[in-house]
Parts: C-alpha cells; sequence; structure tokens
C-alpha cells in the first residue's frame, strides 16, 4: 500500500494504518513497531529549472538545508533517525517511532508524510525489432551520451561492459553498499548487491549500452552510468516464506534520481533507466500524488532534458502501471515478444508511453555470461538506449519532442486484452524525423577572433548529401554586403580557400557564409559561421 496523507488527519493511529505494513522497518529486531517516511516539508521550493539564476539555486538550497535541520531540532528527544538528506529536493527521509510520527503529523513544517516504500526489480538479438541494426552504420550508437541504470548493480568486469562505466554509486537504506555504509560513490561502489536476484542490473544495463563480439546493446557506443539502490531482505515481510530478495526503498531511488541530476553538468546523460516498481494505478494523477518526492525529481530531470525511462510491470494488468512508471512526467514502457505482440505480462493502460521487445532477451549476467530473461524489466533498457541514439542524432531535442518521434514513427500494436494501441519504436524513421540542423555547416571559423588581409584561409564544411556544389561569401560590413569568393566548389571537397582582402583599416564585422546547391543547380540551404571575427589591415 503507498498512502500518503495531510496533516489535518487526527490521530496517530489512522496514520500508522493508511502507511500499512509495507513500511514497518524490521519490528522483530526493534522491539517496538517503527515506520520508514517520506517528509515533504513546509517550503516554497521549486523545480531548480525554474530559477534563472545559480544564485537563485544555492539560496534555495540553503534553505531546504536549513528547514531540514528545523525539523530535526523538533524531533529532539524523540526516537527517530534522519534516513535520507536530499539537496535540490524539500524533502527528508526517516525512520521513526509512533511518537516521532506524532511529531511529524503536528509540525508546521511538514506539508506532507509519506510511506517509503518498497519496490521491486520487474523480473539472437531484439535490437532489430525495433531497427537499431539500421542506423549504427550511420553512426547513431550512443556515442557521445550516457544512460544511468538504477538497478542492483552491475558487474563492471563483465566483457559485455568493457569501459562503458564512467560513474558509480550505491544508496541502500540498509547498508549494503560495498563500503557498509548506506551511500557510496566511486569505482565499485555499483557493484551487484548480494543476494538472488542481483543479476538483473547487469542484464538490464547489457541491453541498453552493452557491446562485445556476439551482442550489442541498442546504445552501443554509450557510456553507462550504474546506482545500486538495493537492500537484499530475507523472508517477511518482503519477501515469500524463507527466500531473499532485493528490495529498493523509494528514498534510495529518489537519492539515486537527484544524484543522476547532480552529474548533468560533468556527463552529457540521454536517459535514466528504472526496471523496477510495484503497485497498482489506473491513473496517472493518483500515481503523482503518492509519489510526490519521485515526481519532483523527474520533473527536474526531464526540464534538463533527461528522459527518466521505466518499466510499465509484470502484472499483466489491463488498465494500469506499476509505480513509479506510471507518474505523468516519466516514459513508461510495456514488453512485446519476438513476433511484435504484447506480452502477456505486460501492465498496459490507455497512458503507456512505449513498447520494447522484453520476452526471452539475451543479455550480460555478472561472472561473464550471458542469459536469457523476460520482463518490462527487459523492455524498458531497449527505450533508455534508443534515447541515447536519439539524443545523439539531435541534441538539442527535449523529452517530449524525443517521445513524439518515437510513437509517430513506431509500428502501432493493439493489446488484444484491451484494445489499447501503443507504438513499437522503429528508430531508422524516428531517426529520419531528425531535420539537420543546417543544410551546409561552416565548422572552422565558430571561434576565429582575428585575422590579417591578404592572406589565404582554409574555409571548410560539412553538407547534407544532396547538396552538390558550394558557394562561398564574406562579409565586413555587419552582413549589409556580401562578396563572392568562389562559386561551384564541390560540396565532397569539404574544403575551399579565401583570399582574405587588403585593407586600409581593421574589419571587425567579418563573417563568412556558404551556400549550397543541388544537382539540378536550386539553392538548398545556406550557412555563416557563428561569430563575428575581426579582419585586420594588411600591414606588409
Amino acid at each position: 500500500m503507498r498512502a500518503r496523507w495531510r496533516r489535518r488527519l487526527s490521530t496517530i493511529t489512522l496514520l500508522a494504518c493508511l502507511l500499512g505494513p509495507a513500511v514497518v522497518a524490521t519490528a522483530a529486531s526493534a522491539g517496538a513497531p517503527r515506520l520508514l517516511v517520506i517528509v515533504r516539508l513546509e517550503l516554497g521550493a521549486v523545480p531548480e529549472s525554474w530559477l534563472v539564476s545559480e544564485r537563485q539555486v544555492r539560496a534555495q538550497r540553503r534553505a531546504i538545508a536549513a528547514r531540514q535541520l528545523e525539523l530535526a531540532r523538533e524531533l529532539h528527544g524523540y526516537d527517530f533517525r534522519i534516513t535520507r538528506v536530499f539537496d535540490s529536493l524539500p524533502y527528508l527521509a526517516l525512520d521513526v517511532s509512533y511518537q516521532a510520527l506524532a511529531v511529524l503529523a503536528a509540525s508546521d513544517r511538514v506539508a506532507e508524510i509519506g510511506g517509503d516504500n518498497p519496490l521491486w526489480p520487474s523480473l539472437a538479438t531484439s535490437t532489430v525489432l525495433i531497427e537499431a541494426d539500421q542506423v549504427w552504420p550511420t553512426g547513431l550508437d550512443g556515442r557521445g551520451f550516457a544512460v544511468a541504470v538504477l538497478d542492483t548493480g552491475v558487474d563492471a568486469d563483465h566483457p559485455h561492459l568493457s569501459g562503458k562505466l564512467v560513474e558509480e554509486a550505491c544508496f541502500s537504506a540498509l547498508g549494503s553498499c560495498p563500503s557498509g555504509a548506506t551511500q557510496q560513490t566511486g569505482p565499485g561502489s555499483a557493484a551487484p548487491c548480494a543476494t538472488a536476484g542481483c543479476n538483473h542490473g547487469t542484464h538490464v544495463a547489457g541491453i541498453a549500452v552493452g557491446r562485445s563480439q556476439s551482442l550489442s546493446g541498442v546504445a552501443r557506443g554509450a557510456d553507462l552510468i550504474a546506482l545500486q539502490v538495493f537492500s537484499p531482505f530475507q523472508g517477511e515481510p518482503y519477501c515469500d516464506d524463507d527466500e531473499s530478495c532485493p528490495i529498493a526503498f523509494t528514498s534510495d531511488l529518489v537519492k539515486g534520481l537527484e544524484h543522476v541530476y547532480q552529474l548533468r553538468t560533468s556527463h552529457a546523460i540521454a536517459a535514466v533507466n528504472m526496471s523496477l516498481g510495484g503497485g497498482y494505478y489506473s491513473s496517472q494523477s493518483q500515481c503523482d500524488a503518492e509519489s510526490p518526492a519521485i515526481k519532483d525529481v523527474i520533473d527536474n530531470l526531464r526540464a534538463a532534458g533527461i528522459a527518466t525511462v521505466i518499466a510499465s510491470g509484470n502484472d499483466g494488468f489491463l488498465n494500469a502501471l506499476s509505480s513509479p512508471g506510471c507518474i505523468s512526467s516519466a516514459i513508461s514502457v510495456g514488453s512485446t515478444t519476438k513476433s511484435n505482440r504484447v506480452s502477456s505480462f505486460s501492465n498496459s493502460a490507455p497512458f503507456l508511453s512505449l513498447l520494447a521487445p522484453g520476452s526471452s532477451i539475451l543479455s550480460s549476467v555478472p561472472g561473464g555470461g550471458f542469459a536469457l530473461m523476460s520482463g518490462t524489466s527487459m523492455a524498458t533498457p531497449h527505450m533508455a538506449g534508443a534515447w541515447a541514439l536519439m539524443k545523439q542524432a539531435d541534441p538539442r531535442a527535449g523529452v517530449g519532442t524525443v517521445l513524439e518521434r518515437l510513437q509517430a514513427t513506431g509500428t502501432p500494436l493493439t493489446d488484444p486484452g484491451n484494445g489499447v494501441t501503443v507504438a513499437l519504436p522503429q528508430l531508422a524513421g524516428a531517426a529520419a524525423l531528425v531535420p539537420p540542423s543546417k543544410a551546409i555547416e561552416i565548422t572552422n571559423l565558430a571561434r576565429k577572433k582575428k585575422s590579417k588581409g591578404n592572406r589565404r584561409i582554409p574555409i571548410r564544411w560539412v553538407a547534407v548529401d544532396e547538396i552538390e556544389t558550394v558557394s562561398l561569401y564574406y562579409t565586413l560590413d555587419r552582413a549589409e554586403t556580401w562578396t563572392l569568393i568562389e562559386s561551384g566548389l564541390p560540396a565532397e571537397l569539404g574544403e575551399g580557400t579565401w583570399l582574405t582582402p587588403e585593407l586600409d583599416e581593421d574589419a571587425p564585422w567579418s563573417k563568412v557564409k556558404a551556400v549550397g546547391y543541388d544537382a539540378e543547380g536550386f539553392r538548398v540551404g545556406g550557412d555563416r559561421n557563428n561569430r563575428w571575427f575581426t579582419l585586420r589591415r594588411w600591414e606588409g
């Protein structure tokens, strides 16, 4: 059960009942029942993408930290423990007694309280089914971008992931990081967790970005950011009987997503993959309301151009998705078979974003081997990898634009159980929708500051295939007049020469432009270097 409540609710007994047994933390070992909660602070914070300066960002973060500290002081003397502190989000995760919970419910510093709920992994090649193999020869392989995988950790030594890992981190509520801490960053920190099911993350990462001699993931040229966000459990209340299983708490997911958000300035991140979830959500509004912390951090990522791609779930629901895939700003992914039918286990709803292959997918597992697995967990990294390819094709495209292109060119597949039709993306078609940023572009004068007159300067360009010839022009007077340098240059040469004129005085507003023409002589497009430069007078 994933409930939240507002402070107006009257009794602590009702609050605890609304949270439900899913958030009771190790009651047997602690003696008295305890609750894992996430508190939204009463603070006028806004998404950082709304703030116009770094100064405002820093000021808001200071305000968040101050309010977190104030709340901790208010709880002084009661039995509580802070489990997660968030830097950019007005939330605080805590492990509390019933007495401390009553203080939170009465506090003016608290806007909402919700459960720190558990989530589970959503348990030849499939890349041809989404046309990844058709765009690799064009150079689209995700190179220059990274995919972040929040999962059970990855085997960094697996040959399929060799050289891929650029960042690692671990956020595990029960101190299951390799160092024994609840969080860890740096090499080795995202090693697979130590329980049954912890091969999941290596398999998912291999589908998204893996590359080896016999098998390739979708974005085989992309980098990998790995975050281990699971904690191992044994038996009830989370696992069957005496079995062990990995569980991810909401606070660990939020902290992991916030960490990815912080990394956006040091890596070009195309997408975050979350092959996990739980619950039954028949509407996105319900899902958003019950997972506000996850919704807020996904919104921050989306505003930064990073897609959060999440599994729809494996319960076979015909009118609902699991959380957090049901969040309105996330990209939800259902599963298809190798014969392009919706998998029987795949959750479906009218608000499902995309489909992808998820039945019997071969990918890497810890120890250097490969295995077949099925689930929306396997479908999701197909789309996270596809996002890297689409961002490489058009780095300026926002999350909504990429989604529209994938949906518009995908193969429509109808779920026979509910009649809902969703697109199975076809990457060659989606990539074709990306307009060339410029039909022809000068590449070597963008940062040129000064040059002298009466000197030969090379002018280099790149052009789309339909351009056959190129004409070059220059201006010395803020583009009021243009003078021809040379016309009819074969486009495939990629370079011409400009003998700069002798000048009596400096010309600070100089530019060069190229104009392309097709085989029939029709103008296709033009471009000029994007900065003015100074052409200095000739001094002999």
